[in-house]
């Protein structure tokens, strides 16, 4: 079983949550918007996965946090709009050895 969050409730994370609620391997733990404490989301030690459908200007800082935290992400597109952007992606998920998809 892979536990899920997904953070970004609007049209595409409901869609996200419809698709893997089709998935019985799949148990999403939390459900939130990245106006509400995902910082806690992300901490959490039962969560093995972050999705992110938040516009894109959130999307590095909650990625990064959640490899910190140990998580593998998967990204909504774009995942981040620059190079600099995209190297930091990229360092971060070889630093923490974490996934990090879009």
């Amino acid at each position: 079983m892979v536990n899920i969050a997904i953070i970004g409730m609007g049209q595409r994370g409901r869609a996200t949550l419809a698709r893997l609620n089709d998935i019985p391997t799949v148990n999403v733990t939390h459900q939130c918007d990245q106006d509400t404490d995902w910082r806690e989301v992300v901490s959490d030690s039962q969560v093995d996965l972050v999705w992110i459908c938040t516009p894109w200007e959130w999307h590095l800082r909650m990625a990064t946090l959640a490899m910190e935290c140990g998580k593998d992400v998967a990204l909504e597109v774009p995942a981040v709009m620059t190079i600099a952007e995209c190297q930091e992606l990229v360092r971060v998920s070889r630093l923490t050895r974490r996934h990090c998809n879009s």
